[in-house]
């Protein structure tokens, strides 16, 4: 009996660790710069495991040519358009954090008073079929929530 429960504590541990495949984007408007800050968490395996190498613990200031992989990966994966212009996002680095990585992204001169935005955001639905991936775009004191499953590319989202 006590090996069971000992067997069964191990499973549930490592379900606990990482059960659901879930990424969440926070796009939000500096004004000051007049931009849009990207920032996408992921799980560290999981990114590793799509851009077929591993991940370096490293602070946003290293090598950009480190992250290449990472780099073509985010370009097929998640793109903006505002208004029908699609926006060109910059790289600007990675955090690892434990089992977590931080990308993080803009887009200078963001259209901030647009009022139809397009948002693409497919990471890691060619990895795993449960996936889904969480964006939130907020703009000034508006804020605007997306929720994107497997089969789901541009979403659309309107501001007043």
């Amino acid at each position: 009996m006590p090996q069971t429960l000992f067997a069964s504590f191990i499973g549930l541990s490592l379900w606990l660790l990482h059960p659901f495949h879930t990424s969440i984007t926070n796009c939000e408007y500096n004004a000051q710069s007049q931009g849009l800050e990207i920032s996408i968490r992921v799980f560290t395996e999981d990114l590793e495991l799509a851009i077929g190498e591993p991940i370096q613990n490293i602070k946003p200031t290293a090598s950009i040519e480190q992250d290449s992989a990472i780099i073509a990966y985010l370009k097929n994966h998640m793109a903006l358009k505002a208004d029908k212009l699609e926006l060109k996002t910059i790289y600007l680095g990675r955090e690892t954090e434990y089992d977590i990585t931080y990308l993080y992204m803009e887009i200078p001169a963001f259209p901030h008073t647009a009022k139809k935005f397009e948002i693409r955001q497919t990471i890691l639905f060619d990895q795993f079929e449960d996936q889904s991936n969480i964006l939130h775009l907020q703009l000034g004191e508006e804020s605007k929530s997306l929720f994107y499953v497997a089969g789901e590319t541009f979403k659309t989202v309107l501001f007043p």
